[in-house]
């Protein structure tokens, strides 16, 4: 199964890579079987660099097996590599790199050429301790992306309703009420055109209904019970602007919140609204990348 040990014989390898990776550039240090001397080197971390590099060796060892160690389990390197079938990659643990790292280095000082030098090393006398990774096939490398950009949505779309939780429950803390869900279609429409308590308060009966109604809400009790909370409502907070000049830009009688606070000056974009924008594109992007894995 791809990403877990292989079953079959090691093959007779025709040569040994260590790469110590980095974000823009990385450093390798390579051995042929059957000797000691050893070629270092840099790769840029770039598809076609990377294309150009795994090209050489392949035909320069005629296509032959070659075991690459890098101390990453997953990530960009790894996903570039893994669709190489002459290579065979050993992911090195970053606890078992570090204790070999203390041991020969007791300086611990960072050092690209040496490091890939010591994985190596493991690469050569320890692989017996390591996890070869299989060359994966196009439709594993396709749902290993989507699943790692999913996970990456997840974590930025909680960290952004988080945000917005908490900015609420000081601004706006009857949305936490009226709303058991604030990642819905439905809230951000409703944010980003009424962001206050006190516009929303403006708002005629009859628009209201028909906001809900256009967006699946036509739980009539429902809707009605938020109306009712809506015009009992009293704002948590009230800012007024202090600057007599910048008083009261949309008619709303001098109260601000914090959906109304500027990024910068003359931006014409407000934090809140900001927020509300990227916390709707996110959602977005999750569920496109849902779809794309069920194609």
């Amino acid at each position: 199964m791809s990403g877990k040990e292989t079953v079959q014989a090691e093959p007779e390898f025709v040569a040994f890579v260590g790469i110590d990776w980095a974000d823009q550039k990385h450093v390798w240090c390579l051995q042929k079987a059957n000797s000691r001397q050893r070629e270092a080197g840099e790769l840029e971390h770039r598809p076609e660099a990377v294309e150009a590099w795994v090209g050489e060796l392949c035909r320069r060892f005629g296509y032959g097996p070659i075991a690459v160690a890098v101390e990453q389990v997953k990530g960009a390197l790894v996903y570039m590599l893994r669709k190489y079938e002459c290579l065979h990659l050993y992911p090195v643990p970053s606890t078992m790199s570090a204790s070999m790292r203390e041991a020969l280095y007791p300086s611990r000082a960072k050092d690209d050429p040496r490091d890939a030098d010591m994985l190596l090393e493991l690469l050569v006398l320890h692989r017996d301790k390591l996890r070869r990774l299989t060359p994966d096939n196009e439709a594993t490398r396709r749902v290993q992306n989507l699943v790692e950009e999913r996970r990456k949505l997840v974590e930025e779309k909680t960290a952004q309703l988080n945000r917005l939780t908490g900015y609420l429950k000081v601004y706006f803390p009857q949305m936490l009420e009226w709303f058991a869900k604030l990642d819905s279609k439905l809230v951000c429409d409703f944010l980003e055109r009424w962001p206050s308590l006190e516009e929303l308060q403006k708002v005629p009966s009859a628009e209201l209904k028909k906001f809900f109604r256009h967006r699946r809400g036509r739980h009539g009790e429902l809707t009605e019970w938020r109306m009712q909370g809506i015009g009992q409502a009293t704002p948590a907070i009230r800012d007024r602007d202090r600057d007599a000049g910048a008083q009261d830009r949309r008619g709303s009688g001098g109260a601000s919140g914090f959906f109304h606070f500027p990024i910068a000056a003359g931006s014409g974009s407000s934090v809140g609204a900001t927020l509300v924008s990227r916390f709707r594109f996110t959602t977005r992007s999750l569920q496109q990348c849902r779809r794309g894995a069920e194609v």
